[in-house]
């Protein structure tokens, strides 16, 4: 019996990080984990008697394809990965941002996943720019990128995972419009991933944006004045090198940042021989990538 069940909810376009995350971490330790998604998961009870805990991963409890109830809930050995706003005190619950999980005290653990995703890029004559949108999710972030675009000075290509929005296609800087809900065809094509931080939305950790790192993409970061919260975003900031404008001419180099799989290994065995469980100390570390130095490589 394999202690572990991670379970997800998968969506029907664009299918998010929880899902993808689990898949590649259930292929990293296979004889820890078994991954099923939601649809395939919903006798809990059983489920409950062949696996040591159940593992929650989709953050929003009402995306599930069944009711996750307290009184469903308790008689259950499980984890469930929450945000800070779904009352964590009533839950055995858990995050994986870093500065997420810092400010929202009351959730009880910490397990950040790190996941190697690998796909080959096409060769680009100009900058290709990507851009996840999100309108309904984060509308502040879809209003930067049309703006972004409208002031453009570069000729660019475009290429959009997500919401489609034709009207780029009549911007000034815009030299070809591509949309896709594919993440394989999205990170193929684009060479700089630019990805607006929401004043109000928080994400504790963008999976799209550790995609991006992993593919060795520019990462662009604009600076959103008045935002006065830390989030995933800041947690990957810590660890790479980025931008904050779009700088055609200038190239950095992610490939070896320590956001990789192969440095996660001895810390998710660790977690696994500890029930799935694991916290620190919040007022141990400032910092994500200093927390990594001390508690992962």
């Amino acid at each position: 019996m394999k202690k572990y069940l991670l379970i997800s909810h998968k969506y029907q376009n664009t299918k998010r990080g929880a899902y993808f995350s689990s898949n590649r971490l259930q292929q990293c330790f296979p004889e820890w984990l078994d991954h099923l998604v939601d649809l395939d998961a919903q006798n809990l009870e059983e489920l409950n008697e062949q696996y040591q805990k159940l593992i929650f991963i989709t953050q929003v409890i009402s995306k599930y394809h069944f009711k996750l109830t307290i009184s469903r809930l308790q008689p259950l050995n499980y984890i469930l990965f929450l945000r800070g706003k779904q009352n964590p005190l009533l839950y055995n619950s858990c995050n994986n941002g870093f500065y997420y999980y810092k400010h929202y005290k009351n959730i009880k653990y910490f397990v950040p996943f790190v996941t190697d995703y690998n796909i080959q890029s096409l060769k680009k004559n100009i900058p290709c720019i990507g851009f996840y949108i999100r309108r309904n999710i984060v509308p502040d972030s879809f209003l930067f990128i049309d703006s972004f675009l409208k002031e453009c000075k570069y000729k660019i290509d475009i290429f959009i995972m997500g919401d489609d929005v034709p009207r780029f296609k009549e911007y000034k800087c815009v030299n070809t419009y591509e949309h896709t809900y594919n993440k394989d065809i999205f990170f193929q094509n684009i060479t700089h991933y630019m990805y607006p931080c929401s004043k109000v939305f928080q994400d504790p950790f963008p999976n799209s944006v550790l995609e991006a790192i992993q593919t060795n993409k520019q990462i662009i970061f604009p600076n959103i004045p008045y935002r006065d919260h830390k989030d995933g975003i800041d947690d990957i900031k810590d660890c790479i090198k980025w931008y904050e404008t779009f700088q055609p001419n200038i190239i950095y180099d992610n490939k070896d940042c320590i956001l990789k799989a192969k440095y996660f290994k001895k810390f998710y065995l660790n977690l696994f021989e500890n029930n799935f469980e694991y916290n620190f100390d919040r007022e141990k570390y400032n910092h994500f990538d200093k927390w990594i130095e001390r508690e992962v490589l």
